[in-house]
């Protein structure tokens, strides 16, 4: 049997002030320079920068958006 952790990867969005979202999703899709990234469980490890939109995600109960102006994303292992 396959552990739910295999099967998810650990989001977090945070700000200077604040953690906003700190969950295990299933995918995530984030808006970067040359388009939207998807991003699945076992992605390799990037580094892009973020634009301006919504981080769209699931999750075990459920899809979420969140409203972003401008980051960075960091998908790492580990």
């Amino acid at each position: 049997m396959t552990d739910e952790l295999d099967q998810t990867l650990h989001l977090l969005i945070v700000t200077p002030e604040d953690i906003l979202v700190n969950t295990q999703a299933l995918w995530v899709q984030v808006p970067a320079a040359d388009g939207m990234l998807g991003i699945w469980p076992g992605h390799d490890v990037l580094i892009s920068s973020v634009e301006r939109g919504e981080v769209s995600y699931a999750t075990a109960e459920g899809e979420y958006t969140f409203p972003v102006v401008d980051g960075t994303l960091c998908v790492g292992h580990g």
